[in-house]
């Protein structure tokens, strides 16, 4: 049998990584056995997830939440359940959001893109970086402005200022200027009142005499509150 229903993701989706269903869609899937292990596809990158039904009659789907993390609340998710092959189909509807325009970034965005991120969020945490912390804690990382853009790391500075942190691959234009004043703006008209808002575009150093680095550097310069910051990275191999 194969059941076919839409809905809109929560906050609780997203947050606790569940599809959580309302009771009408539960009694759908109440045709697969809680706990069992079933296949999640979905379509629109032709990834597969193994996930299982919890006893509460919620989809479990870590994996795709996390190759899907430019999701907002509010995207629309259309299920194809078919019971018997245990196969559950999902498209994402994104012709009401933004979404089409951050998954596009996030396929080019590499891991090291993500690892770097996630050492800077960790070095802030443990007060290795002491001049900025996490806005609201954790919730700092990747900071989900809902129409503007997910932030890679949302800080505030001694001062109470705001500062935005722009994590770039090792090769990127000067059209992160634009995307990192995008951010900006929109914490300066909803966050910052009358605090300062700063940018720092982080990157790995690049050649001096690179076009797209001059243009980038020139790009910055007309705007003093941006800032350039550049990461380096090294592998140790130790004796066991």
């Amino acid at each position: 049998m194969i059941y076919s229903f839409s809905k809109s993701l929560t906050k609780s989706d997203i947050k606790y990584k569940f599809f959580a269903f309302s009771k009408l869609q539960v009694e759908r899937l109440g045709e697969l056995e809680e706990n069992l292990n079933v296949t999640l596809k979905c379509p629109s990158d032709k990834s597969v997830y193994d996930t299982y039904i919890d006893t509460y009659g919620r989809l479990k789907a870590t994996a795709f939440f996390n190759s899907h993390n430019w999701l907002t609340e509010g995207t629309m998710i259309d299920f194809e359940i078919d019971t018997d092959s245990k196969i559950v189909k999902i498209n994402i509807d994104t012709e009401n959001t933004n979404a089409d325009e951050i998954f596009s970034e996030q396929e080019l965005t590499p891991d090291l893109e993500r690892i770097v991120r996630d050492f800077l969020a960790d070095s802030i945490i443990k007060g290795k970086i002491d001049s900025l912390r996490l806005y609201n804690g954790i919730q700092g990382v990747e900071y989900n402005t809902k129409n503007a853009g997910k932030i890679d790391l949302l800080c505030v500075n001694k001062l109470g200022d705001f500062v935005v942190l722009e994590i770039k691959r090792d090769s990127t234009s000067d059209k992160v200027v634009g995307q990192i004043q995008r951010y900006m703006g929109w914490v300066k008209e909803n966050l910052a009142e009358n605090k300062n808002v700063y940018g720092i575009i982080i990157m790995r150093k690049q050649d001096d005499d690179d076009p797209q680095f001059i243009n980038l550097k020139y790009a910055i310069k007309a705007n003093p509150n941006i800032s350039l910051k550049f990461y380096q990275m090294s592998i140790n191999l130790l004796e066991e």
